[in-house]
């Protein structure tokens, strides 16, 4: 199994391909990265050094891989976070590639563009071009609330609202659509919910307090090795939600990055099994 991940990469911690190439490496993957950004580390430390890529960066890695014959044999793409617009219009490009070649190979889109806390930390015509040119051809999408209530224009308070909104991205694209950082009415908790076809599900975990950076970009890779090794929507968002949540208890309240070296054990076989249930609501229907 070969995946192209088009992430940014830092050289300290753990975040986008310096979280996922380690990811679907432990599932015996071959992985291909691509890095929108070079950075020391993270920017949630106090400082960081390093660039971000423009395009035209992007587009010779792609054409040094083209020329190999290497995206011939790819099975899965995933992308993350990018600063420059036009990025998003070339994953479009490598994808449709791809798909010409292998119709089966799968196109996962995290929408890496802000949070709660930050808000949006990429330029405005990001969102933008990834509604535009990167939902219509996605399989799978996975925005956090923030970043789905930016996709859709339906503001999240609640379930109600999040499952409505994932059905309404569905609709332009993905056939699967997952949200993590959901509202839950359960007091303490934090869930994700996970959208195929007319079907939502949800998870709710005890909500951690962390500073850590990468949760995202870990459940991503996690969850689409697992549904690139046949299972189901509910198993992977379950096994990849369990995951990442020992990870989180792993990192403890003031660490800056998610020990995914010495906490690898879980990413395969999580110490806790956090099950999704089928969530249902008339408002999306």
């Amino acid at each position: 199994m070969n995946i192209l991940s088009i992430q940014s990469y830092v050289s300290y911690g753990h975040v986008g391909n310096s979280a996922a190439v380690f990811c679907f490496q432990l599932f015996g993957f071959n992985v291909w990265p691509i890095p929108t950004a070079l950075l020391s580390n993270h920017p949630g430390h106090p400082s960081f050094q390093g660039q971000k890529f423009a395009a035209s960066t992007i587009q010779d890695l792609i054409l040094g891989l083209s020329d190999l014959g290497a995206l011939d044999q790819c099975d899965a793409v995933i992308s993350g976070y990018f600063s420059d617009p036009d990025i998003s219009e070339l994953i479009a490009n490598i994808v449709t590639q791809i798909k010409s070649t292998n119709p089966a190979a799968v196109y996962l889109c995290d929408p890496v563009m802000g949070n709660d806390e930050k808000g949006l930390y990429v330029p405005a015509t990001v969102p933008k071009a990834i509604a535009s040119d990167l939902l219509p051809i996605a399989d799978i999408v996975t925005p956090n609330r923030f970043e789905l209530e930016q996709l859709t224009k339906i503001t999240i308070a609640t379930q109600e609202d999040t499952a409505a909104a994932l059905h309404k991205i569905t609709k332009q694209g993905p056939m699967m659509a997952i949200c993590t950082s959901a509202p839950t009415s359960s007091p303490g908790n934090i869930a994700v919910l996970g959208c195929l076809g007319s079907n939502t599900w949800a998870i709710d975990t005890p909500r951690l307090t962390t500073v850590a950076n990468g949760r995202g970009d870990c459940l991503s890779a996690i969850f689409l090795a697992h549904h690139l090794s046949g299972k189901s929507l509910e198993s992977s968002l379950s096994l990849s939600v369990s995951a990442v949540h020992d990870l989180i208890q792993m990192a403890g309240d003031e660490a800056r990055d998610l020990p995914l070296v010495a906490g690898q054990k879980y990413v395969l076989q999580p110490s806790q099994i956090f099950m999704p249930q089928l969530f249902k609501s008339e408002s999306y229907m």
